[in-house]
């Protein structure tokens, strides 16, 4: 997967000027990953691993972005939702360009299919040589962005 970082820099470029909501941005960039975190407590338990896995099919993001959403004000949902699902395709986007040792794939259409697709552009630990640099587009890209307002 490309690294965090990757996948949050990549998704400030799709920030407009309501700031307010790069939270929810920045939230769904990253939501597929963050929870598999899970796995840092508990490495052994291999029971979980295709629920945390399927977290990065479509359907089940969409269903956990309603969730989330619904700890937020009510007036913001709408929003809240759109922006989190904005960082989840950004998210998704990224997953999609890489390739995987054997016949891994993030099964895109669970619980339908276990199979998935990747078109192979780059490893998984390759963003990391980009981080630093797709980092500081984003930090420049903002500065740029909010002088012009």
């Amino acid at each position: 997967m490309p690294d965090l970082i990757t996948h949050t820099a990549f998704a400030s470029f799709f920030a407009d000027k309501k700031y307010r909501f790069v939270f929810f941005l920045l939230l769904g960039a990253v939501l597929p990953d963050v929870t598999r975190l899970f796995f840092l407590f508990f490495p052994d338990n291999y029971s979980a691993y295709w629920f945390f896995t399927s977290l990065h099919s479509p359907l089940l993001l969409i269903l956990f972005c309603v969730i989330i959403v619904q700890f937020f004000e009510k007036d913001i949902r709408w929003a809240a939702f759109w922006w989190l699902l904005l960082g989840v395709a950004t998210h998704l986007g990224l997953d999609a360009l890489q390739k995987h040792l054997g016949s891994y794939a993030y099964p895109w259409l669970f619980p339908f299919s276990l199979k998935g697709t990747e078109w192979g552009l780059f490893w998984p630990e390759d963003p990391l040589y980009v981080a630093p640099l797709l980092a500081g587009a984003a930090i420049i890209w903002y500065y740029v962005y909010t002088s012009i307002k």
